[in-house]
């Protein structure tokens, strides 16, 4: 380690981002956080990555009902309790440090895809506008 990267650990510690404590440097999350984050797996919807509840389906019920404008998305992990508030901290608290976490976790879980199918970039799903309007 850097004696500027050990000085800015001091001064700005690593935190989990998963529950926002202090975490030891080199570590991802805390112990206990790591258990709770669940990524998702198969089955996933094929369109926007939702996990899906039957094997034999595959779309979930959003998507069999709407038109989206892009041609795939992927989840990384179940949108519920502690990652959901990371991803709120992230967004609204300007967490951008647990950009990290969230790719490593990304590429863990598609890296063999995205190289296999060549993706050459990876884009956020904007929000779309009525939320939009309904946060101005």
């Amino acid at each position: 380690m850097k004696i500027k990267e050990g000085l800015s650990n001091i001064v700005f510690p690593p935190r989990c981002p998963v529950c926002d404590e202090v975490i030891y440097v080199g570590k991802d999350t805390c112990e206990d956080c790591r258990k709770k984050v669940i990524c998702i797996g198969e089955p996933s919807c094929k369109k926007c990555g939702k996990p899906l509840e039957d094997q034999r389906r595959e779309y979930c019920t959003d998507c069999m009902r709407k038109k989206h404008y892009f041609s795939q998305g992927k989840a990384v992990f179940v949108y519920q309790g502690e990652i959901r508030q990371s991803m709120y901290r992230f967004k609204y608290s300007n967490k951008r440090e647990y950009a990290d976490f969230y790719a490593k976790e990304a590429v863990r879980i598609y890296g063999d895809w995205i190289r296999r199918k060549q993706i050459e970039a990876i884009v956020p799903v904007p929000m779309y506008r009525l939320k939009e309007k309904g946060r101005v």
